[in-house]
């Protein structure tokens, strides 16, 4: 899947909950070529979701997680919603 979509790597986030408005704010730092440092990351706009989409996140990234940690992963791919 990777030779078919621009991918740009993690370099850290920052995570957070807005009581005021009952959402999650998250903001990614990302690479957005091969050469850049980890301290030259862009930031990505600030995403809000409610509870319930944190969940489900959390949720599915642990599915990831167990995939990419089984003996069977043969990088089938990445999910989208």
């Amino acid at each position: 899947m990777a030779d078919d979509i621009s991918l740009f790597p993690v370099a850290g986030w920052q995570i957070g909950p807005v009581p005021s408005h009952d959402i999650i704010a998250l903001k990614l730092h990302f690479l957005s070529h091969s050469l850049q440092k980890t301290e030259e990351a862009q930031e990505s706009q600030i995403f809000a979701m409610t509870p319930a989409q944190g969940r489900e996140l959390i949720e599915r990234i642990q599915a990831a997680i167990d995939v990419l940690e089984s003996s069977d992963a043969q990088g089938t791919g990445v999910e989208r919603r």
